[in-house]
């Protein structure tokens, strides 16, 4: 039986993939929740705002700008939910793309002015010039696999500590581990969303580590990739870096396993294509109750 098409309205929510905006939102509310758990006399709300604003519009940017570039390698010709293809206008999404990026950079310019150093503003073009390699020309990093260490560090330690660092003034030991742990999931992510696209990656040359290692044994690899965030927690509340509230975040445990095991039974077929959504859902999931564990203790 031949499966339905999808609506256009589904395959534009797809394109645009608003859960994803969850990879800009997590750091800047840990970051966030750190420096609260720190000073909370000298927390700000509108910082909170200007910061998450600038971090959404910025990945906007680097979303749209993905889109794309993976349209100029061919590597999206076939895909539906690409904007290009939806709308058939890479011009005008170029327009977007970079105006996004120009109202992210006066949100994060905000913010620089609160402190002297052009710290946060230092922090915000070190991710920027991490996500344009990414996936930009003539770099394109994301193409010879390098796209998961970028991510962890884009979407980790940077996001997070220009969050800590725009309500703080200085950085944060708390937000710091703390990033270490939003690294994992959100690379975890990324990591996921390959499965689906093995045969297309691999048929245009993308070297992802699926393509490179193989579905069955890159699912064999994936606990590398968010294990690590539960192992680092009890060493952590032991010794006191994280405060013992923060310890709410085993209790993401079971999707963790669930999504782990998904990938290691059967990384390809409907499954494997049922794990980015898992993976999102585990980086919103620890990272909210990552932050409630800071916020509260």
């Amino acid at each position: 039986m031949a499966r339905p098409n999808p609506g256009l309205g589904h395959l534009w929510f797809q394109a645009l993939n608003p859960l994803i905006y969850s990879a800009a939102v997590i750091p800047v509310v840990v970051g966030s929740a750190a420096a609260y758990h720190e000073a909370p006399e000298q927390f700000r709300w509108g910082i909170l705002a200007w910061v998450l604003a600038g971090e959404v519009l910025l990945q906007a940017w680097l979303n749209i700008t993905n889109d794309i570039w993976d349209a100029e390698t061919g590597v999206d010709r076939d895909k539906p939910t690409s904007l290009v293809n939806l709308t058939g206008r890479p011009g005008l999404l170029h327009g977007v793309a970079w105006s996004c990026l120009a109202a992210g950079l006066v949100c994060i310019g905000v913010v620089n002015q609160q402190w002297p150093g052009n710290t946060v503003l230092w922090i915000a073009l070190a991710g920027l010039g991490f996500g344009y390699a990414y996936q930009g020309p003539p770099f394109r990093l994301s193409y010879l696999g390098l796209g998961e260490p970028m991510t962890f560090l884009a979407f980790g330690p940077l996001a997070t500590l220009a969050a800590s660092y725009a309500q703080l003034g200085r950085w944060s030991w708390p937000s710091f581990w703390a990033s270490l742990l939003v690294g994992c999931w959100v690379t975890g992510i990324i990591f996921a969303h390959h499965f689906p696209q093995y045969e297309t990656d691999q048929a245009h040359g993308k070297r992802s580590p699926v393509v490179r290692l193989g579905p069955e044994t890159a699912g064999r690899v994936f606990p590398v990739v968010i294990v690590p965030a539960y192992l680092l927690m009890p060493g952590l509340l032991a010794t006191g870096e994280l405060p013992w509230g923060t310890a709410l975040v085993f209790l993401s445990l079971p999707l963790a396993w669930h999504l782990l095991r998904v990938l290691w039974t059967e990384p390809t077929g409907p499954a494997g294509r049922g794990a980015t959504p898992l993976a999102v859902a585990l980086h919103g999931l620890g990272g909210l109750l990552l932050s409630l564990g800071l916020g509260w203790s």
